[in-house]
């Protein structure tokens, strides 16, 4: 499998895949091969007790919830469209009530204690109340509208809000909240923290948890949606070195996952370690605006510098540094290189770095 054809198989939201050239995104996936990711060691593996991305990465692969925000090349950057996951269709009677029917024959990961069993609506009311109700979780907060949630039958939850929140299924498709987990693995490890206690209804399974060194997923035989998932293993390594994770990536060991714990350089005003801030350039925005031009979603090319000057404030940015005693780069139209593309971005000319690249 080619690196560019994993921004097209789901399982990381945080991918760009909107940056995928259109060549790839024409491309028909095939089944098989195993993906290397540098991510991180979880703190543990309760998502409801923890905020951390770290942990919540995890889940995209193994877990699932209700409704999801649709990813995918066809998707309008920033329109976070909603669509089913758990749910196969839903509908919202007055302002207050939203009514779910469930996939039919989802199935648990086929591991202990829940062994495949189906998937049904008592999962999601149980996952729902943990998800409110358990002391330490950070973001039961997002589900406050709540009144109540019940099964109406065993395919059918029913929520009934206080008041109207027009942000609900946001809030229910968002990847840091409520993925539907199973009570068994509750009942058995008291928490989720365990690795042994990740089973879900996802398209990737957690087979083995090595601390500090990574850790493998391999496919759900029995994921509900047909055909899915494409990988067939996911290997994933820990590596907090910089030096370290940069070269392995530039050797082929990772397919994604070089990008660095920012800090403060003379060129680049970032340090995203121990709180400071970060200088926008110019460059920058010019190449978003040329990403919008390659795939489409402008019709010609802009006057790039022009919308950049309005955009990056740059004597506003140079007074808050001067207050600070930090300096802020000379230059911010300098050309860079981008790992996904592995081309470099010239801003003083985009539509000549836009030529390499196919058109949407």
């Amino acid at each position: 499998m080619k690196r560019r054809d994993l921004l097209g198989l789901g399982g990381l939201t945080l991918v760009g895949v909107t940056l995928l050239p259109a060549s790839a995104r024409a491309e028909i996936p095939k089944r098989g091969g195993t993906i290397t990711l540098r991510l991180w060691d979880p703190p543990h593996f309760d998502p409801y007790l923890q905020v951390s991305y770290k942990t919540h990465i995890v889940y995209s692969f193994t877990h699932s919830r209700l409704v999801k925000h649709r990813a995918g090349p066809a998707v309008v950057p920033g329109t976070f469209a909603i669509e089913g996951d758990l749910a196969e269709s839903w509908s919202q009677p007055d302002e207050t009530t939203y009514v779910f029917k469930l996939r039919r024959g989802v199935r648990w990961q086929p591991k202990p204690p829940v062994n495949g069993r189906e998937l049904t609506a008592e999962d999601v009311v149980y996952s729902v109340e943990r998800f409110r109700t358990i002391k330490g979780n950070a973001n039961a907060s997002m589900l406050k509208p709540l009144d109540r949630v019940e099964a109406v039958d065993r395919y059918t939850v029913r929520f009934t809000l206080k008041e109207p929140y027009a942000w609900f299924l946001d809030m229910l498709a968002n990847p840091m909240a409520v993925c539907i987990v199973a009570r068994e693995c509750v009942e058995k490890f008291g928490d989720l923290k365990s690795p042994e206690a990740t089973v879900g209804t996802g398209p990737w399974m957690l087979d083995s948890y090595r601390p500090n060194v990574g850790m493998t997923l391999v496919r759900n035989p029995g994921y509900f949606v047909a055909g899915l998932p494409y990988i067939d293993r996911v290997e994933i390594f820990v590596d907090e070195d910089n030096a370290s994770r940069i070269a392995a990536f530039l050797g082929g060991k990772y397919d994604l996952g070089c990008n660095q714990t920012h800090t403060y350089t003379d060129d680049y005003m970032m340090f995203h370690r121990g709180g400071a801030t970060n200088c926008p350039r110019r460059s920058h925005a010019i190449w978003f605006l040329a990403q919008y031009v390659r795939f489409g979603y402008l019709p010609g090319a802009p006057d790039y510098k022009a919308i950049a000057d309005k955009l990056i404030l740059r004597d506003v940015y140079a007074d808050v540094a001067k207050e600070m005693g930090i300096p802020i780069p000379d230059d911010d139209m300098k050309p860079f290189a981008l790992d996904l593309d592995h081309a470099v971005f010239d801003p003083s000319n985009p539509d000549e770095s836009l030529a390499g690249f196919a058109r949407a």
